[in-house]
This record gives structure tokens, sequence and C-alpha cells, in this order.
């Protein structure tokens, strides 16, 4: 038998390494990608500034010879990550921050793989390079690229 659940992993933290987080959100195969991400930002935990959405996938089965029952459960992700509360910035917008910020500019041109190289701040004051796929929500969740 295969179970779907719709998850959602946070990035919780800002130290070097985040911790995630899953949760499980609706129930089955919904995709209603707006109606997830509304469930991920209502679940969402204070220490968090990143989140994706997947299923987690579970498949049970009985063995025929000894009645015994086995599991195997796997994630799939979709493409992208959700900043809430966040901010992208160009590189332009990074060097006329007051201070220097030659160091942060030099990583968002450097690891850009989009074409058009920004920066995520996230809600906890942490950047992220922002990659394909990836959504920056504004206070009210609505994504704001």
């Amino acid at each position: 038998m295969r179970t779907l659940r719709n998850v959602v992993e946070y990035s919780t933290g800002i130290r070097f390494f985040p911790e995630p987080v899953t949760k499980e959100l609706a129930e089955g195969e919904t995709w209603d990608v707006d109606a997830l991400v509304r469930q991920a930002l209502e679940a969402m935990p204070e220490d968090a500034w990143a989140f994706r959405l997947g299923v987690r996938v579970v498949e049970t089965w009985t063995m025929d010879d000894s009645g015994e029952k086995g599991e195997r459960v796997k994630h799939e992700w979709r493409p992208g990550r959700y900043y809430p509360s966040a901010r992208a910035y160009t590189v332009a917008e990074i060097e006329a921050m007051p201070g220097d910020h030659r160091i942060l500019a030099g990583n968002v041109q450097g690891n850009d793989r989009t074409g058009n190289p920004r920066g995520v701040r996230c809600r906890l004051g942490n950047w992220q390079m922002l990659e394909p796929g990836d959504v920056v929500l504004d206070e009210q969740g609505r994504a704001s690229l």
C-alpha cells in the first residue's frame, strides 16, 4: 500500500548548518500550492527562516511467507525554497548598503545560477543565495519577486 502526505521542511537556526524540521501538512496528493504555503506559514517555528514543500511517500507491504511487515519512507521535494518575511537584493543594492559589503556582493555574484544574481536577507537576518525556483514572500505571505 502507498500513502502520500504533504510535508514541509523548515530551515531553522542561523548556524553554519541549519537544522531541518519536518512537519506534515494536508493529507493526500494535494498540490494546491497556495494552500500548502499558507499552512506552512501558520505552522512555522519561530526560528525558521525558509521552508520547502514536498510529499512523504510511505510504502508498506506484508511478506507472503512470514507475514512480516515492511515499510519504506521517502520524500519527494518540490524545487525551490520559500523565504517568508524576506527581501531579495541585487548586487547593486547590496553594494549601496551602508558599510563594507564587498564579500557578500561577491558571493552573490559568484554563486549565481539564475542569470540574475540576488541575495535574500531572511527574516532572522541571515543571507542566502537566490536559487532557481526560490520564492521570496513578503510579510503577508505573498510572492514579492
